[in-house]
């Protein structure tokens, strides 16, 4: 028959080196943090990662300690990464620190594309020495927009402004060739060929009488001036 005091001995030399090596590796326990990368984000649209930590104690505290976060996103104390960026490629870390002080980061970094730009080319015609209305179409890419002429010439007497607009009031006639190049605010560009033409102003139009229609007008004009002589003579 077993000894109870050898049983009860054995027992807490287990229990003493199980909590023994449960210590030990808490004490050695490297926290992790996934995902290590992050996929590709557009401007404009909103973007989400959530970042976990494992192999410490919960719950995990997640902050930005080294580099800014791309501009329009915020990092929440969950490891949630959300927000609507801007173009840029960026790198920063994620920091995770579990209930016991242990830290872990890793070095993440989102590259942001811009919209690509998407410019109109259809421009109205101008009319000789009226006033002249157009623009630019720009579409994508972030506002504000800026255009440039960059190659030909516009119909004289009009001006591209640099909000893409296109004013004035022509005054010569022909078909006039150009480029624009168009730029946003974050730093995105793009070029356009189009092509404005200038035609005279319409004839004006001076109704006239049929030969029927005359015939019958002078007519009316030899019986008018009958009767007024027969008036006469009485």
């Amino acid at each position: 028959m077993s000894n109870p005091i050898f049983v009860l001995r054995r027992k807490a030399r287990r229990i003493v080196a199980a909590a023994f090596s449960l210590a030990t590796a808490l004490a050695f326990a490297q926290v992790t943090i996934a995902p290590s990368s992050m996929p590709p984000g557009t401007s404009g649209v909103p973007y989400s990662q959530a970042f976990t930590a494992s192999g410490g104690q919960a719950p995990y505290a997640f902050t930005n300690e080294v580099g800014r976060l791309p501009n329009g996103m915020t990092l929440s104390p969950a490891g949630s990464l959300t927000g609507t960026p801007a173009p840029a490629t960026i790198p920063f870390e994620i920091w995770a620190t579990d209930a016991d002080g242990r830290e872990a980061k890793v070095l993440a970094g989102v590259n942001v594309i811009a919209y690509a730009l998407s410019l109109s080319p259809a421009l109205p015609p101008g009319v000789l020495g009226q006033s002249y209305v157009g623009g630019i179409g720009v579409s994508g890419g972030v506002p504000p927009y800026t255009c440039t002429l960059v190659a030909g010439a516009l119909p004289p007497g009009i001006a591209l402004n640099p909000n893409c607009t296109l004013t004035g009031a022509p005054t010569v006639i022909g078909s006039y060739s150009f480029t624009v190049s168009v730029s946003d605010g974050a730093g995105g560009s793009s070029t356009l060929a189009t092509t404005v033409v200038v035609a005279a102003a319409a004839p004006t139009v001076v109704p006239t009488l049929s030969a029927w229609a005359m015939m019958a007008l002078a007519l009316g004009i030899a019986l008018l001036a009958g009767m007024f002589r027969r008036r006469g003579l009485r």
